[in-house]
């Protein structure tokens, strides 16, 4: 798929979503439904958990974006651009969220909690979910993504471009990942 894009910018983030499809095949693939929601202790997630996170935040974001980039799409124009800079708020959330540059715990906010147990299908419903963030990047390659602002489902008071709402939704994932793969490495995760 990365390689269909144009985006230099759009290309690296598809790259990022194809290791994220595969590390959570790693992470989830084969575990029955009590591996997958052991919780490790009070507050903590569980594999499936992490997935479920995953899940609602681009379900909370997704349809804002998917409209904005239909608006942009509409406008017409030459499809030749080519990378975007990040905003204010925007580049603040990017290196919050992403493990390679934010290393502080991030609180979530209760938009974005998931359910105390996964959903029994939680790995396909999760791909499903990272093939519509690849059509996103399919239908961003081309337009000025700085052109478009989408409000952040935590509070209409911060705002971003969409170049900026892709990014959060890629980056954010290893994130989790990681995390459902030290559940896994917990001395009381389940055998199978």
């Amino acid at each position: 798929m990365a390689t269909d894009l144009g985006n230099t910018q759009l290309k690296a983030l598809a790259e990022r979503v194809e290791a994220a499809r595969a590390q959570a095949r790693r992470v989830a693939g084969g575990l029955s439904k009590a591996q997958l929601d052991w919780q490790p202790g009070p507050g903590r997630w569980g594999v499936g958990q992490c997935l479920e996170h995953l899940i609602v935040s681009n379900e909370r974001l997704a349809p804002s974006v998917r409209e904005k980039l239909a608006s942009l799409k509409a406008r017409g124009g030459p499809p030749t651009y080519d990378g975007w800079k990040s905003g204010f708020r925007g580049g603040f959330l990017v290196r919050s969220i992403d493990p390679a540059t934010g290393k502080r715990k991030v609180k979530t906010g209760r938009v974005f909690e998931p359910g105390p147990t996964a959903r029994p299908d939680v790995l396909v419903a999760f791909e499903r979910d990272l093939d519509g963030l690849e059509q996103m990047l399919r239908d961003a390659d081309g337009l000025d993504l700085t052109k478009a602002r989408v409000a952040s489902p935590m509070t209409r008071l911060i705002t971003y471009h969409l170049g900026d709402a892709l990014t959060i939704m890629v980056v954010h994932l290893p994130r989790h990942l990681d995390q459902a793969e030290r559940v896994k490495a917990e001395p009381g995760f389940p055998k199978a």
